[in-house]
């Protein structure tokens, strides 16, 4: 903190001992002076208060979406079968740009699980 900002913060903390005591001798600029220092400090104090609150905001803005993209990358599966290819496994999707879509979630299973597991689609048969 600032010496600025440690001064209004122990004239805030103290403003009607230092009225009491002090108050007789100030002279009206001084009196304003000061009352403009605490309207100054008061923004700056709850300034934490919102700096906390972006933080919040933006921490759930980031997890939000890979919620809802690790949600949608189980539930949007059609059927997990084994994959005769690698020997791994094999989440089924509904379409070719579902299975393309969850590649990267099908790269980070892999990673956790040790086994290989991959997206693919089902061909439409005519």
């Amino acid at each position: 903190m600032s010496a600025a900002l440690e001064i209004a913060a122990v004239f805030r903390d103290g403003e009607a001992a230092f009225f009491a005591r002090y108050g007789r001798t100030l002279r009206s600029e001084q009196r304003q002076a000061l009352s403009r220092c605490l309207i100054c400090f008061a923004p700056m104090d709850s300034r934490r208060d919102s700096l906390l609150k972006i933080a919040v905001v933006a921490a759930a803005v980031a997890v939000l979406p890979l919620t809802l993209y690790a949600v949608a990358y189980f539930s949007l599966t059609l059927q997990t079968t084994p994959n005769l290819h690698s020997g791994g496994t094999c989440r089924v999707y509904r379409s070719m740009w579902q299975a393309i879509a969850f590649m990267p979630a099908a790269a980070v299973e892999s990673t956790a699980t040790g086994e290989e597991v991959s997206a693919a689609w089902r061909e439409v048969r005519r």
